[in-house]
């Protein structure tokens, strides 16, 4: 799955911020689990292991000041990450 602004996404590969995801199915979510992003050709990435299709994921980064969240977007979707607090 794609994370994206590139500016968060940056800052993902730089260190310092922390990234997890949960899946959702039928409305019940699993808990979070740490994942490591991983820069590619074309944008950075994280891996889904164990995610079925009909899953929703979730996307939390993390640093000291700032927390930014994803809707519950499909795993073939690009997710947009959002500062906590504005409107998430």
């Amino acid at each position: 799955m794609q994370i994206a602004p590139d500016a968060i996404a940056r800052k993902l590969m730089n260190g310092g911020v922390t990234c997890r995801r949960r899946f959702h199915k039928r409305g019940k979510c699993t808990d979070w689990e740490d994942v490591t992003p991983v820069r590619e050709t074309g944008g950075t990435f994280i891996s889904l292991e164990g995610v079925q299709d009909e899953h929703l994921i979730e996307i939390e980064a993390k640093e000291s000041d700032n927390t930014w969240l994803s809707p519950a977007t499909s795993q073939w979707m690009l997710v947009q990450l959002q500062e906590k607090g504005d409107g998430v």
